[in-house]
């Protein structure tokens, strides 16, 4: 089991460094917004929570997506101080506002 969960971090690890390249050859907002948005997700996925806020507010700033809203809900989410839970549900409600205003409509 270690040596998978440790695989699983390498892989992360690696992932991060493509994206991190990813960015610095991209000035389309878009594409910087959703591989910034990547880069949070491999961040939080290897508990690097502080990182990984930073990042998706980073991307929400360059472009904001429903997406994004939703992963920050779900980094903020595990927190049990009462603060962490409100701006999870801020984030959760901006992710569905702007869902709704897009008109998106989730397959699950």
């Amino acid at each position: 089991m270690y040596q998978l969960q440790h695989q699983c971090l390498e892989d992360y690890a690696t992932s991060i460094d493509i994206l991190q390249n990813a960015l610095t050859k991209t000035s389309n907002p878009t594409e910087q917004a959703i591989t910034l948005g990547s880069l949070g997700q491999a961040c939080f996925m290897q508990g690097k929570t502080k990182s990984a806020i930073t990042l998706l507010e980073t991307s929400i700033n360059t472009f904001p997506k429903a997406t994004t809203l939703n992963n920050l809900g779900n980094v903020y989410a595990p927190y049990s101080e009462n603060k962490k839970i409100a701006k999870a549900l801020v984030y959760y409600k901006q992710s569905s506002d702007l869902a709704t205003q897009i008109g998106y409509q989730s397959s699950t």
